[in-house]
Protein backbone atom coordinates (compact mmCIF):
# COMPACT_ATOMS: atom_id res chain seq x y z
CA UNK A 1 0.00 0.00 0.00
CA UNK A 2 2.65 2.74 0.55
CA UNK A 3 4.22 1.95 -2.75
CA UNK A 4 1.33 2.82 -4.44
CA UNK A 5 0.89 5.87 -2.36
CA UNK A 6 4.43 6.97 -3.38
CA UNK A 7 3.79 5.70 -7.34
CA UNK A 8 0.57 8.05 -7.04
CA UNK A 9 2.46 10.98 -5.88
CA UNK A 10 5.43 10.58 -8.07
CA UNK A 11 3.19 10.67 -10.97
CA UNK A 12 0.87 13.60 -10.12
CA UNK A 13 4.62 15.68 -9.36
CA UNK A 14 5.50 14.16 -13.04
CA UNK A 15 2.04 15.32 -14.41
CA UNK A 16 2.36 18.91 -13.08
CA UNK A 17 5.90 19.23 -13.95
CA UNK A 18 5.04 18.37 -17.62
CA UNK A 19 1.86 20.41 -18.06
CA UNK A 20 4.26 23.76 -16.78
CA UNK A 21 7.02 23.07 -19.21
CA UNK A 22 4.21 22.54 -21.91
CA UNK A 23 2.63 25.70 -21.14
CA UNK A 24 6.27 27.49 -21.17
CA UNK A 25 6.73 26.19 -23.96
CA UNK A 26 3.50 27.15 -25.90
CA UNK A 27 4.00 30.70 -24.30
CA UNK A 28 7.48 31.02 -26.21
CA UNK A 29 7.00 29.35 -29.56
CA UNK A 30 2.71 30.71 -29.88
CA UNK A 31 3.71 34.57 -32.04
CA UNK A 32 1.78 37.37 -30.78
CA UNK A 33 -1.16 38.31 -32.78
CA UNK A 34 -1.82 42.04 -33.16
CA UNK A 35 -5.87 42.25 -32.64
CA UNK A 36 -7.59 45.47 -34.35
CA UNK A 37 -8.26 47.88 -31.18
CA UNK A 38 -10.78 49.80 -32.77
CA UNK A 39 -14.11 48.22 -32.92
CA UNK A 40 -15.71 48.14 -35.94
CA UNK A 41 -19.15 50.05 -36.71
CA UNK A 42 -22.27 48.06 -36.73
CA UNK A 43 -23.96 50.08 -39.15
CA UNK A 44 -23.19 52.04 -42.29
CA UNK A 45 -23.90 55.43 -40.47
CA UNK A 46 -21.41 54.52 -38.10
CA UNK A 47 -18.82 53.69 -40.78
CA UNK A 48 -19.36 56.64 -42.75
CA UNK A 49 -18.39 58.87 -39.62
CA UNK A 50 -15.41 57.03 -39.41
CA UNK A 51 -14.64 56.97 -43.16
CA UNK A 52 -15.81 60.42 -44.16
CA UNK A 53 -16.89 59.08 -47.52
CA UNK A 54 -18.27 62.27 -50.18
CA UNK A 55 -22.17 62.20 -50.19
CA UNK A 56 -21.63 60.79 -53.70
CA UNK A 57 -21.26 57.23 -51.98
CA UNK A 58 -24.41 57.48 -50.78
CA UNK A 59 -26.62 58.33 -53.77
CA UNK A 60 -26.66 54.74 -55.06
CA UNK A 61 -27.68 52.76 -52.30
CA UNK A 62 -30.37 54.82 -51.15
CA UNK A 63 -32.89 52.70 -52.36
CA UNK A 64 -31.55 49.90 -50.62
CA UNK A 65 -33.26 49.20 -46.96
CA UNK A 66 -31.63 50.80 -43.73
CA UNK A 67 -29.96 47.78 -42.74
CA UNK A 68 -27.52 47.35 -45.69
CA UNK A 69 -23.87 48.34 -44.52
CA UNK A 70 -21.87 47.54 -47.83
CA UNK A 71 -18.85 47.73 -46.14
CA UNK A 72 -15.99 45.21 -46.29
CA UNK A 73 -12.37 45.42 -44.53
CA UNK A 74 -9.28 43.16 -45.46
CA UNK A 75 -5.96 42.97 -43.29
CA UNK A 76 -3.62 44.58 -45.87
CA UNK A 77 0.21 45.20 -45.86
CA UNK A 78 1.73 46.48 -42.90
CA UNK A 79 -1.37 44.98 -40.81
CA UNK A 80 -3.16 48.24 -42.01
CA UNK A 81 -6.82 47.86 -42.29
CA UNK A 82 -8.14 47.93 -46.45
CA UNK A 83 -11.68 49.34 -46.07
CA UNK A 84 -14.42 48.49 -49.51
CA UNK A 85 -17.12 50.44 -49.20
CA UNK A 86 -20.29 49.78 -51.70
CA UNK A 87 -21.57 53.03 -53.46
CA UNK A 88 -24.23 52.41 -56.07
CA UNK A 89 -25.18 48.74 -57.75
CA UNK A 90 -25.81 47.49 -61.16
CA UNK A 91 -26.57 44.37 -62.96
CA UNK A 92 -23.28 42.59 -62.49
CA UNK A 93 -20.82 45.62 -61.36
CA UNK A 94 -20.63 47.94 -58.25
CA UNK A 95 -19.58 51.68 -57.41
CA UNK A 96 -16.57 51.09 -55.10
CA UNK A 97 -14.26 53.47 -52.73
CA UNK A 98 -11.73 52.04 -51.10
CA UNK A 99 -9.78 53.80 -47.74
CA UNK A 100 -6.81 52.39 -46.34
CA UNK A 101 -5.47 53.00 -42.65
CA UNK A 102 -3.09 55.20 -42.09
CA UNK A 103 -1.18 52.97 -39.76
CA UNK A 104 -1.46 50.29 -37.96
CA UNK A 105 -4.70 50.74 -35.65
CA UNK A 106 -4.69 54.72 -36.22
CA UNK A 107 -8.54 54.96 -36.73
CA UNK A 108 -7.29 57.21 -39.86
CA UNK A 109 -7.69 56.94 -43.51
CA UNK A 110 -6.68 57.76 -46.65
CA UNK A 111 -9.36 58.01 -49.62
CA UNK A 112 -7.32 56.20 -52.55
CA UNK A 113 -7.57 57.10 -56.49
CA UNK A 114 -7.51 54.56 -59.15
CA UNK A 115 -6.05 54.99 -62.28
CA UNK A 116 -9.04 54.23 -64.60
CA UNK A 117 -9.34 53.55 -68.65
CA UNK A 118 -11.92 54.59 -70.84
CA UNK A 119 -13.00 53.37 -75.04
CA UNK A 120 -12.22 56.41 -77.08
CA UNK A 121 -15.77 56.13 -78.32
CA UNK A 122 -17.25 55.95 -74.84
CA UNK A 123 -15.63 59.11 -73.68
CA UNK A 124 -16.74 61.14 -76.51
CA UNK A 125 -18.65 63.94 -75.17
CA UNK A 126 -17.64 63.10 -71.26
CA UNK A 127 -14.21 65.08 -71.29
CA UNK A 128 -13.82 68.03 -69.14
CA UNK A 129 -9.89 68.45 -69.51
CA UNK A 130 -6.81 66.60 -71.57
CA UNK A 131 -3.98 66.54 -69.42
CA UNK A 132 -1.71 65.04 -71.90
CA UNK A 133 -1.70 63.26 -74.96
CA UNK A 134 -3.31 63.22 -78.57
CA UNK A 135 -6.73 62.44 -78.17
CA UNK A 136 -7.00 60.91 -81.96
CA UNK A 137 -4.26 58.35 -81.75
CA UNK A 138 -5.33 56.35 -79.02
CA UNK A 139 -8.13 53.51 -79.15
CA UNK A 140 -8.48 54.25 -74.98
CA UNK A 141 -7.82 57.16 -72.76
CA UNK A 142 -6.31 57.12 -69.04
CA UNK A 143 -8.25 59.14 -66.26
CA UNK A 144 -8.28 58.28 -62.47
CA UNK A 145 -11.32 58.33 -59.58
CA UNK A 146 -11.93 57.43 -56.07
CA UNK A 147 -14.86 55.65 -57.60
CA UNK A 148 -14.12 52.25 -58.49
CA UNK A 149 -16.79 50.84 -61.05
CA UNK A 150 -16.85 46.88 -61.71
CA UNK A 151 -16.77 44.01 -59.98
CA UNK A 152 -14.33 43.35 -57.73
CA UNK A 153 -12.51 40.07 -57.79
CA UNK A 154 -12.41 37.62 -54.26
CA UNK A 155 -9.09 36.67 -54.36
CA UNK A 156 -7.38 40.01 -52.67
CA UNK A 157 -3.52 37.65 -52.30
CA UNK A 158 -0.80 39.16 -52.77
CA UNK A 159 -2.07 42.20 -52.03
CA UNK A 160 -3.22 42.83 -55.30
CA UNK A 161 -7.06 44.38 -56.16
CA UNK A 162 -8.31 43.05 -59.52
CA UNK A 163 -11.04 44.52 -60.99
CA UNK A 164 -13.74 43.85 -64.10
CA UNK A 165 -15.54 46.56 -65.81
CA UNK A 166 -17.91 44.35 -67.92
CA UNK A 167 -19.99 46.58 -70.04
CA UNK A 168 -22.48 47.18 -73.20
CA UNK A 169 -25.60 44.70 -71.73
CA UNK A 170 -24.48 41.65 -72.60
CA UNK A 171 -21.21 41.66 -70.03
CA UNK A 172 -18.74 39.58 -72.78
CA UNK A 173 -16.44 42.28 -73.14
CA UNK A 174 -14.83 45.10 -70.68
CA UNK A 175 -11.98 46.45 -69.14
CA UNK A 176 -10.10 44.14 -66.73
CA UNK A 177 -7.52 46.08 -64.00
CA UNK A 178 -5.34 44.69 -61.33
CA UNK A 179 -3.91 47.31 -59.05
CA UNK A 180 -1.09 47.75 -56.17
CA UNK A 181 -0.58 50.04 -53.80
CA UNK A 182 3.02 50.96 -53.79
CA UNK A 183 3.96 53.95 -50.94
CA UNK A 184 0.52 54.62 -50.80
CA UNK A 185 0.17 55.01 -53.90
CA UNK A 186 -2.54 53.06 -56.85
CA UNK A 187 -0.41 51.88 -59.34
CA UNK A 188 -2.13 49.42 -62.45
CA UNK A 189 -0.06 46.22 -62.15
CA UNK A 190 -1.93 44.48 -65.31
CA UNK A 191 -4.59 45.76 -67.99
CA UNK A 192 -6.18 43.13 -69.97
CA UNK A 193 -9.41 44.57 -72.33
CA UNK A 194 -12.28 42.56 -74.46
CA UNK A 195 -13.40 45.72 -76.82
CA UNK A 196 -15.25 43.52 -78.97
CA UNK A 197 -18.64 42.61 -78.12
CA UNK A 198 -18.82 39.86 -80.63
CA UNK A 199 -21.12 37.43 -78.08
CA UNK A 200 -18.52 35.16 -76.94
CA UNK A 201 -18.22 35.13 -73.47
CA UNK A 202 -14.73 34.04 -72.22
CA UNK A 203 -13.59 34.75 -68.72
CA UNK A 204 -11.99 38.20 -67.89
CA UNK A 205 -8.72 36.34 -67.46
CA UNK A 206 -8.28 35.57 -71.07
CA UNK A 207 -9.15 38.97 -72.46
CA UNK A 208 -5.99 40.30 -74.43
CA UNK A 209 -3.19 41.69 -72.02
CA UNK A 210 -2.10 45.70 -73.07
CA UNK A 211 1.62 45.69 -72.32
CA UNK A 212 2.39 48.65 -70.01
CA UNK A 213 4.45 50.06 -72.52
CA UNK A 214 1.45 50.79 -74.62
CA UNK A 215 -1.50 51.88 -71.65
CA UNK A 216 1.16 54.19 -70.62
CA UNK A 217 1.21 56.46 -73.26
CA UNK A 218 -2.37 56.91 -74.30
CA UNK A 219 -3.60 59.98 -73.12
CA UNK A 220 -4.13 61.39 -69.76
CA UNK A 221 -7.76 63.63 -69.19
CA UNK A 222 -10.21 64.60 -66.64
CA UNK A 223 -13.99 63.18 -67.10
CA UNK A 224 -16.77 65.93 -66.48
CA UNK A 225 -18.62 65.15 -63.43
CA UNK A 226 -22.27 63.89 -64.30
CA UNK A 227 -25.29 66.85 -63.43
Amino acid sequence: MFYKYILAAFLLISTGLLTSCFAATLKQDTPNILAKNLKEPGNRSDWKKRLNWPEICDEGVSHIPPSFIGVDTYTWYDDRQLTLVVCTTGAYNQGLMFFLETKENSGKYTLLSFPQFIANDDASGHIDTVISGDLTKAPFYKFSKPLLWGALRSDMSNYTITNNNKYRGSGGCGISTSYQIINDQVKVSMLKIKNDCDGSYPPASQWSEIPESEFSTWPNIVLAEKQ
